[in-house]
């Protein structure tokens, strides 16, 4: 992600990940996994405040 933030694949028993929640076989889970977040971050980042 953009910015200083902390790892969000660090597991804590306290605050449980987003997707542990969801179900990893619906349609937008699996295209989230697939999608090149990176890229879209960098070229996003031009017009972000």
């Amino acid at each position: 992600m953009i910015g200083n933030r902390p790892d969000q694949n660090q597991r804590d028993c306290f605050d449980p990940l987003l997707k542990d929640f969801l179900n990893s076989k619906h349609e937008l889970a699996i295209m989230a996994d697939e999608l090149p977040w990176q890229d879209i971050e960098s070229r996003l980042a031009p017009v972000t405040i």
